[in-house]
């Protein structure tokens, strides 16, 4: 699984071909989907929940595949580049902030995941994924508005 993942990262468009090759990869089996963890986080004193890039070196990805239930991230090449194409989105976002902002900030992970989920929607492979990953798309963004 995790050699046609690597297989697709370069496929997925969004930029940053190579850098799978550095990312450290795991596979769960808690959820479906993908995860990259481009953040840390904690909470302050109010309980806010703030977060701050971590250095390029140790984001990791990961893999996730709950057996027995349908990963329509896995389904076919399309689904798995588009949205691989938005865990890369999220990658940009933590690269930006590590250079920009740096240090501790609220967490605004709803503004996040929604510009991860437009821009994957511009992606090439949008177009050719399956009516139930496009599903599951809307679904994830109305969680977050």
């Amino acid at each position: 699984m995790v050699e046609y993942v690597q297989s697709q990262w370069e496929r997925a468009g969004n930029g940053m071909s190579s850098l799978v090759h550095v990312l450290d990869i795991k596979i769960t089996n808690n959820k479906n989907g993908f995860a990259i963890g481009a953040f840390v986080g904690k909470k302050d004193a109010s309980g806010n929940i703030l977060i701050n890039a971590k250095p390029l070196g140790d984001i990791n990805f990961l893999i996730q595949y709950k057996k027995g239930e349908e990963n329509h991230h896995l389904s076919n090449p399309y689904n798995t580049r588009n949205a691989l194409g938005h865990e890369k989105q999220h990658i940009k976002q933590g690269v930006s902030h590590y250079h920009q902002e740096k240090g501790w900030v609220i967490d605004y992970r709803s503004a996040r995941e929604l510009d991860a989920i437009k821009v994957q929607r511009t992606l090439p492979s949008w177009s050719k994924t399956t009516p139930e990953f496009k599903a599951a798309v809307k679904l994830y963004e109305n969680r977050w508005k």
